[in-house]
């Protein structure tokens, strides 16, 4: 069943719960930690334990950051100034132009963070496992892209852990990050992903491809960007060959300024946030 997505810079319609539970119908039978969906057809009905267990601790880049943004309950917005690095990143696929743009920043020997949402990874699963071995890196965005605020706990574990046990099965790596749909996030669901093991990523550039402003206002608001900052784009939710266009001068730019490109981990490892917020 097809299901319209609003872009994150966009929350429109919150109010709109399309995300019923019952929205992963048509995924058959999945179990992750404890929580379980029977039936298929939109005739779904989900089954949760009384407890999703933490994934296991990671390890790698940035990893001691990330548990300590965890305790902390904070979510990510930027880094430091320290080394003038730069994130990249992707939401809402995998899609039609995810490839293309994992070809183009191969291309371009940039690494990159995608948020993929996991009602879509099936389809693209070699994608997803082969960018994994091109040095990207996967988090996760939930699995139908709903507003997690309007969920109750159950319902957030269950579109959380469910992605993030298929990107491990597909990838064989532990995911450590998570960007909440629509950038909708506070202390409560800090907290219950956390307990996952995952750290809530925002991003403090917004480019607006979603809104199709076209190629050279994307690359004006990538090049907007300050050290340490996460600049937010995507691959999926829509037409993005505008996107695709702007990856050559985004990061012409970027290198011309003096910045270094790296993903998530290796931001929080290399220039880690002196000041957190909510």
């Amino acid at each position: 069943m097809a299901l319209m997505r609003l872009p994150e810079g966009r929350r429109r319609g919150r109010g709109r719960l399309w995300l019923a539970v019952g929205l992963v119908c048509a995924v058959g039978t999945a179990l992750v930690g404890g929580a379980r969906l029977e039936g298929s057809g939109g005739r779904g009905r989900i089954i949760v334990a009384a407890r999703v267990a933490a994934a296991p601790r990671a390890v790698g880049p940035g990893t001691a950051e990330l548990h300590r943004l965890i305790a902390k309950n904070a979510a990510l917005f930027s880094g430091s100034a320290k080394g003038r690095v730069v994130a990249l990143t992707f939401d809402d696929g995998p899609g039609l132009y995810t490839a293309r743009i994992v070809t183009t920043l191969r291309r371009l020997k940039v690494p990159a963070t995608f948020f993929e949402i996991g009602e879509q990874i099936s389809s693209y699963r070699t994608l997803v496992a082969n960018m994994v071995k091109w040095g990207f890196v996967i988090g996760d965005h939930t699995w139908t892209h709903p507003d997690l605020e309007l969920l109750s706990a159950a319902q957030v574990n269950n579109q959380v852990a469910w992605t993030a046990h298929l990107i491990t099965k597909i990838s064989g790596e532990h995911v450590q990050l998570i960007r909440p749909p629509y950038g909708a996030q506070d202390a409560r669901i800090r907290t219950l992903v956390g307990r996952l093991g995952l750290l809530s990523v925002l991003w403090n550039i917004d480019t607006r491809d979603w809104s199709l402003p076209g190629t050279p206002a994307i690359v004006a608001s990538a090049l907007a960007v300050r050290p340490g900052g996460i600049i937010l784009m995507h691959d999926g939710g829509g037409p993005r060959g505008e996107t695709l266009a702007a990856l050559p001068a985004i990061v012409r730019g970027l290198r011309t300024r003096g910045f270094h490109l790296v993903t998530i981990p290796e931001l929080l490892a290399i220039a880690p946030p002196t000041h957190l917020q909510d």
